[in-house]
């Protein structure tokens, strides 16, 4: 298969996905959190080094319970 099909393949895969997590969502909001980017969501926003430091600011704003978009 080309480079380039597979690519665009994977990017429609991507989308579909999400366009079908967007008309099934839950009925029920989610708990407050960071807002995420599209398709990576929180990834970038979760440091590499020493975490629980941005888990407590974000407790500081968001509560005890917060929603994190991460892949995976």
């Amino acid at each position: 298969m080309e480079p380039i099909v597979f690519c665009i393949a994977f990017v429609a895969s991507i989308i579909f996905l999400k366009w079908i997590k967007r008309i099934y969502k839950p009925s029920l909001p989610l708990p407050p959190g960071p807002k995420g980017y599209p398709i990576i969501g929180n990834m970038l926003d979760v440091p590499s080094v020493m975490p629980w430091k941005a888990f407590q600011e974000w407790s500081k704003t968001y509560g005890d319970v917060m929603f994190l978009d991460l892949p995976g």
